[in-house]
């Protein structure tokens, strides 16, 4: 990725990068502090892929956009490569997690579809200009409003820490963690899934003096599957969370969720 931004650095176009801050965007973004979304105020470039499903019309399916392959011969396949065991450990991570909590395995595999619209996004967060240490990165993100993903959970890794999540007592804590591990926050679909029970992990991301790099992959549903709390989490006189598609989850602000976006 830091090769990618040099070149396009040098050949301002040459990939077809845009702006758009779009989540569900796939190719090349280049996302900064006047495209942010609360909680993503660093300067970077991302390069999203999703799969490569047909649609019909009105359906969130999106070809990937591959930058010409004189570019990068293999990027193509290696990074469908990645995806796919990507997509294969979400779901051994969304079976332990059903087994944790005793949740029935159907109660998410009926929301995984060939229609699926997970993500694996590559970042790359050049060094920074206007911010001349870690401690004044860590200034300024106080102010950043707190994100979740819509999704079931999100899987992180990064050569350098770079995210803040708040814990359940509401205390902001730093993510020192790199490359030797990989970070899993739960999302908006486990919210929702377990009434309230389980909260959707509270993350934003703190802009920093060196140069760094991180891969995400978005573990998400069906757009069109609705996601409801399981019965096993209901109880009298307790308040329900509204049943949401997946699409509603990523475009929508939905009532009663810990955090959607602040």
């Amino acid at each position: 990725m830091a090769a990618i931004y040099a070149e396009e650095h040098d050949r301002p176009g040459a990939l077809g990068i845009t702006a758009d801050p779009d989540e569900a965007s796939l190719g090349f973004t280049r996302l900064g502090i006047d495209h942010a979304k609360p909680g993503m105020i660093a300067k970077h470039m991302c390069f999203s892929v999703g799969k490569e499903t047909p649609g019909k019309t009105g359906q969130c399916v999106r070809a990937n956009k591959w930058p010409p392959q004189s570019f990068r011969p293999a990027l193509k396949q290696d990074t469908e490569e990645f995806f796919n065991q990507m997509d294969a450990i979400a779901v051994k991570l969304a079976e332990a997690l059903c087994d944790m909590i005793g949740l029935p395995k159907e109660a998410l595999e009926r929301g995984r579809t060939d229609r699926c619209i997970s993500g694996l996004h590559h970042l790359h967060f050049p060094a920074s200009d206007n911010v001349l240490s870690d401690a004044q990165g860590l200034a300024i993100v106080k102010d950043t409003g707190w994100r979740t993903d819509p999704g079931i959970f999100m899987i992180i890794s990064q050569t350098e820490p770079c995210f803040q999540v708040q814990n359940v007592q509401g205390d902001t804590c730093n993510l020192r963690c790199g490359t030797e591990r990989l970070i899993v926050l739960l999302g908006d679909v486990v919210e929702v899934v377990t009434n309230g029970h389980l909260k959707a992990t509270k993350y934003r991301v703190v802009p920093r003096k060196g140069e760094r790099a991180a891969i995400e992959f978005a573990a998400r549903l069906d757009p069109d599957f609705k996601v409801e709390p399981h019965p096993m989490f209901i109880e009298d006189g307790c308040p329900v969370l509204p049943t949401a598609t997946q699409l509603e989850l990523m475009t929508n602000q939905i009532p009663g969720l810990s955090c959607h976006n602040q």
